[in-house]
């Protein structure tokens, strides 16, 4: 039991409610004497149980708390630093015991009914209007004797007019509810009475008489002076939030246009980020000023429900405990319907609406699709973690409209890149890429990159049905399409490609103007496998040694032939004679020697050089004199080379992996989005580092190629930004929220089925499957065919 320590006080903490208590030792040195001199015990010794109750102090050295009087909830009174206890009766032998608590209260409301029916009872025709007459109230004067001193005059307010919020109509007339306290009036109430109006027209009085300048304990004068019989109501003006700025409880005393707002202590205890909504009270009221972040700029957070119920066991309302609590949800949206004792009804939402849509089955639909993952994955992802998510058809009811911004953001895209390149001699590389290995694919993708800067021109998607269901005929389909969907205004003077037939007898045929060049690494691949081939034989051994150089050599003289075919087939040739130990020659036009430094005797005795008239000699001499390969030496003069190209290729399966089906749609979607990708991921710097012995130098990675069984460096480059994501993601946003239609980009007619026989009715498939099942266990066991039989 806590007892108060000042002189004649008889309160304790098991006969007195409502009165708190404050320990002497937890005050500051000075503030302990100042505290024991006032309350007459100088030479009392201070324990750590020593403590003085609330009732001898006054009210302005109590701390404000904004948040309990506007939730009507009782909460322990704190005090100020340097608050002093002044309440005294040293007079009397000791204070007076209180009243129990049920009968303060049943004195209260009898005090407050009696008020309340003098009030309706009064006559409207003999109230006067005070022109004059202005009520000085005084902090430190007792609220009973002021009334009383003013009761003759009857001073009541109707039709009060007010600047904070308008109103269509007249207010009911207004009277204050007079409550004593000790030293002073800490936070007036207000009894409404007269006419009725509709809730929608207004605010509630009470709550708005509460923000407003005149319900403030203050030494200002409070004006009654306005008539309600002229008041003439002003135009209505859009309500906004209160402010959630703090302000010290100082000035709250004196601020005549002070507006109180939540307790800036608990700054959580009014959800900004969520959706509250409630019957019963006013959502204009005293709340916080609401999040402008846009939804996906919004940080989400993934919340535990046994966390997130212990938020709804008491009402937002009046703090009371939520008896029925319902939840449902949307997808990802969890929405909550709570009623509490007294019957507050209140509906909370864990994410925005945008035009009826949640925003965060709208995001995260939005967010896989640019991400590059697929449905079925994050699904699972969902399933394992217990996570809420968007279903099946709602996801691709939603991609539908996310198709088309990508489709928006890639057309500005390739008119930036085409308009960059407009008056220049093109260099373009163009590859085709299937969806799967083989003659079996369904879609081929072609591609033409800008060998000068990198990016990425035009693409297009072919369906095996656009050419009579032949996968070998995508590729050069797709090149048609590039070529014809280009700005006329490109000059395209050399086109790169892989030795594909029909693409060179397109080119041929239909753009004798483009110079049509082979890549080079294609060709050194095919080379390389052939050699690699021949080799394995055991009498082809010696050759093995020498692939490695051979290939070396092939590039050397693509990249040194300076366009002259003459002096690269001689360059190729020379090869022979080299790796025979044979290094000058008189037989060629051009070419007469090899331009490596001569050879020391040390170093020709470790060659293992290839005897002429051996196995692996005549192997490499075929191979290199092969009629068809030194006509292809005619396409690599200008040394070309799509390795950007397969870079890009390869960051395709970030969106579209291979063995996996996408519709025709999403295949070109997921394409676009790979080649924003490569576009905006162009130009960057290579990663320096920053920490460590290499502080200042260039990062590289080590990589170990099967094929070539050697160690080689890779540079590392900065890291991408996925700038053009994020606007990707707050152009959803604002597509959905303006409801703006965007074109659909136009898709050819494809057949629904690629098989060349009509599909047959799934019973009949069936049937089949299980007669033949059942003919091949009866083939197989005599037992079950005799079982059968029987």
């Amino acid at each position: 039991m806590v007892l108060c320590a000042a002189v004649g006080c008889n309160n304790d903490s098991r006969r007195t409610t409502g009165i708190s208590y404050y320990k002497i030792q937890s005050r500051a040195v000075d503030i302990q004497k100042k505290w024991l001199i006032n309350i007459r015990r100088k030479n009392y010794v201070v324990t750590a149980h020593s403590c003085i109750c609330s009732d001898h102090f006054e009210a302005g050295c109590f701390v404000r708390d904004l948040q309990a009087e506007l939730l009507k909830i009782t909460r322990p009174r704190k005090i100020k630093d340097d608050a002093l206890p002044t309440v005294f009766n040293h007079g009397m032998k000791s204070l007076p015991t209180k009243r129990r608590l049920h009968t303060e209260q049943r004195l209260n409301a009898k005090q407050r009914k009696s008020e309340i029916h003098n009030i309706v009872s009064s006559d409207v025709s003999n109230i006067s209007t005070s022109t004059g007459n202005i009520i000085q109230v005084n902090p430190e004067s007792d609220i009973t004797t002021l009334v009383t001193e003013h009761m003759v005059e009857r001073i009541e307010d109707r039709g009060c007019q007010t600047d904070y919020i308008l109103f269509p109509d007249v207010f009911p007339a207004n009277t204050l509810k007079v409550t004593v306290s000790r030293g002073t009036q800490t936070f007036p109430k207000f009894c409404n009475s007269s006419t009725q109006y509709r809730e929608e027209d207004f605010l509630d009085v009470q709550s708005l008489l509460e923000c407003h300048s005149y319900c403030s304990t203050s030494t200002h004068s409070i004006d009654h002076s306005h008539n309600p019989q002229t008041s003439t109501p002003k135009k209505k003006v859009p309500i906004e939030f209160l402010s959630d700025s703090s302000t010290s409880s100082s000035s709250d005393s004196r601020d005549t246009d002070y507006k109180p707002s939540q307790d800036v202590a608990d700054s959580s205890f009014y959800s900004s980020n969520g959706s509250f909504s409630s019957d019963d009270a006013n959502p204009y009221i005293c709340l916080t000023k609401l999040n402008t972040l846009e939804p996906h700029e919004d940080r989400k957070y993934i919340v535990f429900e046994s966390s997130l119920c212990q938020l709804f066991k008491f009402c937002q309302i009046c703090g009371s405990n939520n008896i029925n609590i319902t939840k449902s949800t949307s997808g990802s949206l969890l929405k909550v319907k709570s009623v509490c004792a007294f019957g507050h009804s209140s509906t909370w939402n864990s994410q925005p609406y945008i035009r009826k849509m949640p925003a965060g089955n709208l995001l995260i639909a939005a967010a896989l699709l640019y991400a590059g993952c697929s449905y079925a994955k994050m699904e699972e992802f969902a399933n394992l973690l217990n996570l809420e998510f968007l279903g099946h058809s709602t996801y691709y009811k939603i991609q539908t409209d996310l198709f088309t911004i990508i489709n928006e953001a890639w057309t500005k895209e390739r008119l930036s890149v085409e308009n960059s390149l407009v008056g220049r001699e093109l260099c373009l590389s163009g590859d085709g890429r299937c969806d799967s290995p083989g003659f079996s694919a369904k879609y081929c993708t072609y591609s033409l990159l800008d060998s000068g800067t990198g990016k990425l021109v035009n693409f297009s998607v072919i369906h095996v049905g656009q050419v009579e269901l032949k996968s070998t005929n995508m590729e050069k389909e797709g090149l048609r399409q590039c070529l014809t969907t280009l700005d006329e205004r490109l000059n395209i003077n050399i086109l790169a490609t892989d030795r594909h037939i029909q693409v060179g007898y397109m080119l041929r045929k239909d753009y004798p103007n483009i110079i049509h060049q082979y890549d080079v690494w294609h060709v050194s691949k095919s080379l390389i496998k052939k050699l690699s081939e021949k080799a394995k034989s055991k009498q082809n051994e010696p050759l093995k040694p020498w692939i490695q150089s051979i290939r070396n050599h092939f590039w050397w003289c693509v990249t040194t032939c300076e366009g002259n075919i003459i002096l690269l087939k001689e360059k190729w040739i020379s090869v022979i004679k080299h790796c025979s130990n044979i290094h000058e020659w008189t037989s060629n036009e051009q070419f007469h020697q090899c331009e490596h430094p001569k050879l020391s005797k040390n170093e020709e005795a470790q060659k293992k050089w290839l005897k002429p008239g051996s196995a692996a000699f005549q192997v490499l001499q075929d191979i290199v004199l092969d009629k068809s390969f030194l006509k292809v030496l005619e396409k690599l003069t200008l040394a070309c080379h799509t390795g950007d190209l397969e870079v890009y290729h390869s960051m395709m399966l970030k969106y579209c992996p291979k063995r996996q089906h996408f519709s025709f749609e999403g295949m070109v979607a997921r394409t676009q989005l790979a080649a924003l990708d490569h576009n905006n991921g162009v130009g960057r710097d290579q990663a320096i580092a920053s920490s460590g012995p290499n502080e200042g130098t260039y990062k590289y990675n080590q990589v170990f190629p099967k094929r070539t069984s050697v160690w080689v460096a890779k540079p590392i480059f900065e890291k991408k930004k996925y700038e053009f994501k994020k606007n990707l993601m707050a152009r959803t946003v604002e597509v959905r929220t303006a409801g703006i239609l965007l074109p659909v980009f136009e898709l050819p007619v494809v057949p629904e089925n690629i098989a060349s026989v009509p599909k047959p009715p799934k019973e009949e498939t069936v049937k089949k499957h299980r007669s033949r099942m059942s003919k091949s266990i009866l083939d197989q066991s005599p037992a079950v065919s005799e079982l059968f039989c029987e």
